[in-house]
């Protein structure tokens, strides 16, 4: 199995073991691990992917290659399933593009252009189909929420997704990230970071801000989270340095709120800070810091949103993207905590968007400005540049925060 193919199945066991408690892996037993994934030992792939399923829920029910068949309500195959059990859904990657077919056809082909983005994507589009096969038989309701994609093809390059010809440059053999802040350590820089510390050989020197310790409702969807993190109360910083220390070796943790650490911070500005907080004050006071390049993240039910904002003496900041719904009467209702693979695809395209920002050959790639994305509905994408706004929670257009020249 090449890398992209235990990306695939890592991250899928990754996601339904979060989802559900039975599980069924079928793999060759004496295929050993090729690439470094976070929670993942090293060894055999199959005895690896089974230590980390009980690892995240330890009453799971997991075969392993069983003699005698079962029905099952959902078969998802990486590439190429048994022959035996035709797959409900079937995923493959190539680099940047991520292949997802429901309609019955195969994807049987091995991509040597390795790329954990690419095929985390597919993933994550995968297990979507999963869940909404598992929906349909709980509901027998078709709806946009059930009903299958067929068959998609997706850039997380570009974002573009059909038949067409695609753009598919290879990583670097060394990636060097420099300075990265992350602000918060929630469920979507979580999937950030797993994204970033699967890469193989990479360098960065990685900040990571965030108060709260882990909690049994976070394991359904913070992919860099095991049962005994959670029981434990572990410190999601904690937590995310010892996942980062076995990839990185610059780290700083601080088990403080944002305010705080920026108090007590002695260089003004942030590189790149890649913001995971799931609320618009949040993002507003991580903008109104001024850092180089924000990469904000936000998820509610199925709804994938994913900015970049630079310069911001032009452009749309955080402020006019998240403005205050609640002020402006549009709504009253907190966010809704969303399922795992919603939070682990807007976190590696999060991750997308560090890459294509620090590596010089993907620049020209980078988001600008907006990106949504209906999980749901792997083909409904929107990729748009608001103008500032006057609802701006961080007051940019009338400059009453920023001062003369933002």
């Amino acid at each position: 199995m090449k890398p992209n193919g235990q990306f695939m199945a890592a991250m899928t066991v990754n996601l339904l073991s979060r989802l559900c408690p039975n599980l069924t892996l079928v793999i060759p037993e004496s295929v050993p691990s090729v690439v470094d994934i976070p929670l993942l030992e090293q060894g055999f792939f199959a005895d690896a992917l089974v230590k980390m399923a009980y690892s995240i829920n330890p009453f799971a029910e997991i075969a392993l290659n069983p003699i005698k068949s079962s029905r099952y309500a959902a078969i998802l195959a990486v590439s190429d399933g048994p022959k035996n059990i035709p797959p409900t859904v079937t995923i493959n990657s190539d680099g940047w593009i991520s292949y997802v077919d429901t309609n019955g056809n195969s994807l049987k082909w091995v991509s040597e252009n390795s790329n954990p983005v690419g095929a985390y994507t597919s993933a994550c589009l995968g297990v979507t189909e999963v869940f909404k096969r598992l929906l349909y038989r709980l509901t027998k309701k078709e709806s946009f929420s059930t009903l299958p994609v067929g068959n998609l093809v997706f850039s997380s390059l570009d974002y573009g997704f059909g038949n067409r010809p695609f753009l598919n440059p290879p990583l670097p053999s060394c990636i060097r990230l420099g300075s990265l802040h992350f602000i918060s350590m929630g469920a979507l820089n979580s999937a950030v970071l797993y994204t970033l510390c699967s890469l193989g050989n990479v360098s960065g020197d990685l900040t990571f801000v965030e108060p709260q310790n882990a909690e049994v409702s976070n394991l359904n969807r913070y992919v860099i989270l095991s049962a005994r993190d959670c029981l434990e109360k572990a410190k999601k910083v904690t937590v995310a340095d010892q996942i980062a220390s076995a990839y990185f070796q610059d780290i700083e943790a601080h088990d403080i709120d944002f305010r705080t650490y920026r108090s007590t911070r002695r260089e003004r500005t942030m590189d790149l800070a890649i913001v995971g907080v799931d609320n618009n004050e949040g993002r507003w006071e991580v903008q109104m810091d001024l850092p180089n390049l924000l990469i904000c993240g936000g998820t509610e039910r199925a709804q994938v949103t994913v900015s970049c904002h630079d310069d911001v003496s032009v452009k749309a900041c955080a402020g006019c993207v998240y403005f205050d719904t609640i002020q402006q009467g549009l709504s009253t209702a907190q966010p809704i905590p969303t399922i795992s693979f919603v939070s682990a695809l807007c976190g590696v395209l999060m991750a997308a968007e560090v890459l294509k920002a620090k590596v010089m050959e993907l620049s020209n790639h980078r988001l600008n400005l907006l990106l949504n994305i209906e999980s749901l509905r792997g083909n409904v994408l929107e990729v748009r540049k608001p103008p500032k706004s006057p609802n701006c929670g961080c007051n940019c257009a009338t400059m009453k925060v920023w001062g003369v020249g933002h």
